[in-house]
């Protein structure tokens, strides 16, 4: 299921939760760096490459705060997360990437 947003708006924050192969939360406490990057469904150009943070560090969870030029187009996406912890770099989703759906807004603003 896609994470959902309409276009436009910058609320609610994106949230994920890292898991391991089993399905549990990976304790990210140490994670020097958390970044977000986004790209049009089957493109290859960014269309977000920013800093993201972590949410709650014990359990897991990393956030994006949206900015309003990256939901000015009301598409479909791909996106991950990139955390940096003292032992490497990992990537999540290890498999296939977050879907994003930016939805149509009707009155445009």
């Amino acid at each position: 299921m896609p994470h959902e947003i309409k276009q436009h708006d910058t609320l609610p924050v994106l949230r994920s939760q890292v898991v391991d192969d089993n399905g549990l939360p990976v304790n990210l406490t140490g994670a020097t760096l958390v970044r977000f990057t986004m790209r049009l469904y089957g493109a290859t150009t960014l269309a977000v490459n920013a800093n993201a943070a972590l949410d709650d560090a014990a359990n897991g969870w990393v956030k994006y705060v949206w900015q309003a030029a990256d939901t000015a187009a009301a598409r479909l996406y791909s996106g991950e997360f990139e955390i940096t912890l003292p032992a490497g770099k990992m990537t999540f989703p290890r498999g296939a990437p977050l879907r994003v759906l930016i939805r149509p807004d009707l009155n445009n603003t």
